[in-house]
């Protein structure tokens, strides 16, 4: 006879082997037929077991999230607990998931309904629906509050035990359980841009997203390619897989390649890593990413479609000093600055950059000791990370092509010039605001902004309804960006007092010399410019940023709602199923750096204000409604 080691409360169980394989032999081998006929099935490995804690049907192969053990019989008798043990398994409770990558998920081999212990995997192979986005998806995941499905994904705790065929909603072998070896999704992010595209749905009806592609997280650069599905609020990292190489600062376009298909092409931007700056294509038809190797960075550079090809505004290279030259004995001037190109194009079939010939070269003053030169300021054209919007129109008898907005200056100013320019019938740049690039001549067509911003974000705006009031109008309209402050900025309370510290100190809010985010929408109007710049025409953004991605105006069909926003109904509560048309602007992610004045009460009723400090990424996405005329803030997180 065996005899089992006791086991007391709170102690950890340490069964030896010999008291286990005694266990399994009386379990696994009883001496009588009718102990044969009880355990007839075997007890090799019995799945988990799981309580369903929704009130609604699971379906066999559905999924519930693992939340916690159900308990469990203790005893001191190691044998009883052994038995108990083999013959019953874990079980667990299991709720809907919530789509968090670290969460538990098993996958249920029987239908149940509420309350019901059905026994499930966790890990190991096993049958499960799974909504497949992309044949080219070789993981899925849990959807948030989804106790039907999987989807499919680029990354993710599932593995799809081979590669779907088709897209849909389909029965598919998994693996659960195991690592996911690609890169992890980066979401709050800056520098990537965000761009709109329109999906055929059905015969009469579209979708509408914004792609979201790289861009830059804490420290590195990411390949994660973001989608906001517009009407149904939801944000994928799935449908697009992945970007080949990890880039940021960089803008794209969706064009037509050579055989009647769409392709989103993103210019080469910066990289964490190489020499190579690759121009990245994803092709709707195949589904599937290519590259193409350049030499060229062309960071901080707005992108726009003009005649099939792919126009990049900007792009320099490094200082450029002429040979002197001597004529009789006498030196002559020398001229530096940069080789600037303003237009490079992308061929988006083959993804090949080519430069406009020729360069420019810019001056920046005449020295005969070059050295102790002083780059000319008033060489506006020279900056980078600036913004800006496709526009073609004559406009001082100059055909205006592109408008560049903000940014930063050659000396690391932030820029106040809206600088435009254009190409002539030779393919020679013209830069509309200036007569002569080696003499400076000026010939301004738009007034610079009232404050100098950077990293700010542009957009054409064409019409917007204010109220119940219809407005046409051309505007430029700039989000977000920073400026640097001048003098120390302090803080108002809602009363219109100066905020004050606990000792009595009003409290600043941006020193002089730093930079501080711009809450205002400026606006342009194109067609009066002669009226300048106005920042009271669309309402301050809820989260101030820069570096963020800004959508062109996104136009959706949409049912009625009331002022609660719910829809629409008649007098006897009954739905209208009316439709409007809205229009929104997304902001997307970026940098923040907000800082507000929070009331501290004392124990005797006074109170003071203590600075409380936003800062670094974020993940957020905020819409303006330009039906409404206000900002919706209900949109997912990346």
């Amino acid at each position: 006879m065996t005899i089992y080691t006791p086991v007391k409360s709170g102690e950890k169980t340490n069964i030896s082997a010999t008291e286990w394989n005694a266990v399994r032999k009386t379990i696994f081998y009883p001496e009588n037929k009718e102990n044969v006929q009880k355990h007839q099935t075997g007890f090799v490995m019995r799945p988990v077991k799981v309580r369903n804690g929704q009130p609604e049907l699971v379906p066999a192969f559905g999924v519930l999230r693992i939340d916690s053990g159900l308990e469990f019989r203790q005893t001191d008798d190691l044998y009883e607990q052994a038995t108990e043990g083999i013959g019953r398994g874990i079980e667990v409770d299991g709720i809907a998931p919530m789509g968090d990558e670290n969460e538990i998920i098993g996958i249920l081999q029987r239908p149940a309904e509420e309350a019901w212990i059905i026994p499930c995997v966790t890990i190991g192979a096993t049958l499960a629906w799974v909504y497949v986005n992309s044949v080219e998806h070789r993981y899925a995941k849990a959807i948030p509050d989804n106790v039907q499905m999987l989807e499919s994904a680029d990354s993710g705790s599932v593995r799809l035990m081979y590669p779907a065929t088709s897209e849909g909603l389909q029965l598919l072998p998994v693996l659960l359980g195991f690592p996911d070896k690609s890169e992890p999704a980066i979401n709050a992010k800056e520098l990537f841009p965000a761009i709109v595209y329109t999906k055929q749905k059905g015969k009469y009806e579209t979708e509408t997203y914004i792609i979201c592609p790289g861009g830059k997280g804490k420290d590195k650069s990411t390949k994660t390619v973001h989608v906001l599905h517009v009407e149904g609020k939801k944000v994928s990292t799935s449908m697009f897989g992945t970007l080949p190489v990890a880039m940021n600062n960089f803008d794209a376009v969706i064009a037509d390649n050579s055989y009647g298909s769409k392709v989103l092409v993103c210019s080469t931007g910066d990289i964490d890593e190489g020499s190579k700056y690759p121009v990245q294509r994803y092709d709707f038809l195949s589904e599937e990413w290519s590259k193409s190797d350049t030499n060229q960075s062309l960071a901080g550079c707005p992108a726009y479609l003009k005649d099939g090809k792919i126009i990049v505004a900007g792009g320099q290279s490094a200082y450029f000093v002429s040979n002197p030259v001597k004529t009789a004995g006498s030196s002559v001037t020398q001229f530096y600055g940069h080789n600037v190109s303003p237009f490079w194009t992308i061929d988006p079939a083959s993804g090949t950059l080519e430069t406009r010939i020729p360069r420019r070269l810019i001056t920046s003053g005449t020295s005969e000791q070059p050295e102790s030169a002083v780059v000319n300021q008033q060489k506006r054209w020279l900056k980078q990370n600036f913004s800006g919007i496709h526009f073609e129109r004559n406009e001082n008898g100059k055909p205006v092509e592109f408008i560049a907005v903000g940014g930063t200056e050659l000396l690391g100013y932030q820029s106040k010039a809206v600088v435009s320019y254009a190409m002539n019938s030779t393919g020679s740049v013209l830069d509309c605001e200036h007569a002569d690039v080696h003499i400076g001549g000026e010939n301004e067509i738009f007034p610079d902004t009232p404050i100098a911003f950077g990293e700010c974000d542009a957009v054409r705006i064409t019409r917007r309804r204010s109220g119940e009031m219809m407005v046409d109008c051309n505007l430029l309209a700039c989000f977000g960006g920073r400026f640097r402050i001048d003098e120390d900025a302090y803080i108002k309370t809602e009363n219109g007092d100066w905020a004050k510290d606990e000792n009595g100190n009003e409290i600043i809010q941006y020193r002089a010399g730093e930079f501080a985010p711009n809450k205002k929408v400026w606006t342009l109007d194109l067609d009066k410019k002669e009226q300048g710049w106005r920042n009271d025409l669309l309402p301050e953004l809820p989260t101030p940023r820069w570096n963020a991605g800004l959508s062109d105006v996104v136009t959706t069909t949409e049912l009625v709602k009331d002022e609660n926003g719910k829809p629409e109904t008649d007098e006897n509560g009954n739905p209208t199923n009316r439709t409007q048309e809205i229009s929104r602007v997304f902001l997307i992610g970026g940098r923040i750096d907000n800082r507000t004045a929070e009331k501290v009460t004392r124990e005797n009723g006074t109170f003071y204000y203590k600075l409380v400090t936003q800062k670094g990424l974020t993940a957020n996405i905020e819409a303006l409604n330009l039906t409404t005329g206000k900002w919706e803030t209900d949109f997912p997180n990346l």
